[in-house]
């Protein structure tokens, strides 16, 4: 690095200070990080200038030491490679760490079985995983960042993020942005499943995005049974109880052979938590890539170990599930309960507050979508129409749409359809 700048480019993109074993090393690199983004040169003599003001040129053995490095590399062009064996080394020390906690864990007792479980695959992935990382930028770079984001988004046509089966939503929202935590919310009965179902079969099915479900209370049987309805157009309760006729099963041949490659996997585990979403979404983003997520449903994510509320539980899956899609840089959709709220009004109509357990669902959430159907209260009062409420939206309008809830099918669609 101190003998090329191109050569310190390509490593910056490889490693980051914690992969050096020694203190020395650790300080070093971390120096040259802070030159090269300030533009400053990476030279021994303007690197130990760096260090001497930041008291640290001591502390890794002085200018000797500095030319001492730089003398035991024959050239500059093998930097990647040698960046690779440093990363390589790093990693193994870290599996070599991460199982002494999992030892250690294992031999205490009193820790829940479930627990540990999870604790031993969220080690081992962290140990293996490649790790995001962003070297500290200037205020006038993050600037031009942002500038070149606007200018492609002004070339682009189209949504900017994944789409909906809802026109008016698609255009209130501009789609459904990687980075945003989504949250479906509303009484039981409402169709939050159904809602999530219809963005999973939409964005995996039908335009091959791989999206992670995880459901907590349906068995894959019953999604399979949901999905193969709303694509068919086969009655829901014709494929609960098995009543398909010769035409229903050619439809439903056809649709095998042409989706049975969707990238679309289900995770039926009814006991999972946090820790359990992250290693098999960071898994899953490691080797197919990943668009979205869904989970289904918020409170039932288990919480091992003792939390000093339930507040503080429900608190910690929405902070979790939004750091999870800032890191897989992906959509992460959450079905979430309503409290008694609305059912205590004349209107029955939810509100944000009626967020159940927690304030912290909603500031944690980009978009807040509350589905509301006056016919499940009053059959004769807009059969068959729900209300998608965007209750929250942080970087955009808010605003209620009327839709078709095409329930007989398992899927919501334009009124107008």
């Amino acid at each position: 690095m101190m003998l090329s700048r191109e050569a310190a480019g390509q490593v910056l993109d490889i490693l980051t200070p914690e992969d050096f074993y020694t203190a020395a090393h650790t300080i070093i690199y971390a120096a040259l990080r802070r030159q090269y983004t300030d533009g400053k040169p990476l030279d021994p003599v303007a690197l130990a200038a760096a260090l001497l003001e930041t008291g640290d040129l001591a502390r890794v053995g002085g200018g000797t030491y500095l030319h001492h490095c730089l003398e035991t590399v024959p050239t500059a062009a093998n930097g990647s490679y040698y960046a690779r064996m440093v990363r390589d080394l790093a990693v193994r020390r870290r599996i070599r760490e991460a199982g002494i906690r999992i030892v250690q864990q294992a031999d205490t007792p009193e820790r829940p079985l479930e627990e540990l479980c999870s604790r031993a695959q969220e080690e081992i992935f962290t140990a293996t995983s490649p790790r995001h990382r962003q070297a500290d930028i200037s205020f006038g770079q993050a600037l031009a960042e942002a500038l070149d984001a606007i200018e492609a988004d002004s070339q682009h046509v189209g949504l900017r993020g994944l789409p909906t089966y809802i026109g008016d939503l698609n255009r209130m929202t501009s789609g459904l942005r990687a980075g945003q935590l989504v949250v479906i919310a509303g009484r039981p009965g409402m169709g939050k499943s159904v809602f999530g179902l219809d963005l999973v079969r939409l964005n995996g099915i039908s335009r091959d995005h791989p999206c992670q479900m995880f459901s907590l209370e349906m068995t894959r049987d019953e999604i399979f049974r949901r999905l193969l309805a709303a694509e068919l157009s086969i009655p829901f309760t014709r494929l609960r109880d098995g009543r398909l006729g010769q035409d229903d099963w050619n439809l439903v041949m056809q649709l095998t052979g042409r989706v049975a490659d969707a990238p679309v996997f289900i995770d039926d585990n009814p006991y999972v938590d946090m820790a359990y979403i992250r290693t098999v979404s960071r898994q899953r983003a490691a080797t197919t890539g990943l668009a979205m997520i869904f989970v289904d449903y918020l409170q039932l994510i288990s919480t091992p170990g003792r939390r000093e509320s339930r507040q503080q539980e429900v608190s910690d899956m929405s902070r979790g599930l939004k750091l999870l899609a800032k890191e897989l840089n992906c959509v992460v959709v959450a079905a979430a309960q309503l409290n008694r709220g609305p059912e205590q009004r004349s209107d029955k109509r939810p509100y944000l507050a009626d967020l159940r357990e927690s304030g912290a669902v909603e500031q944690d959430a980009d978009i807040v979508i509350l589905l509301h159907r006056p016919d499940y209260y009053d059959e004769n009062d807009r059969p068959r129409e729900a209300d998608v409420i965007v209750a929250k939206q942080r970087n955009g309008p808010t605003g209620d749409i009327a839709v078709f809830a095409d329930l007989a099918y398992m899927r919501f669609r334009d009124l107008e359809r």
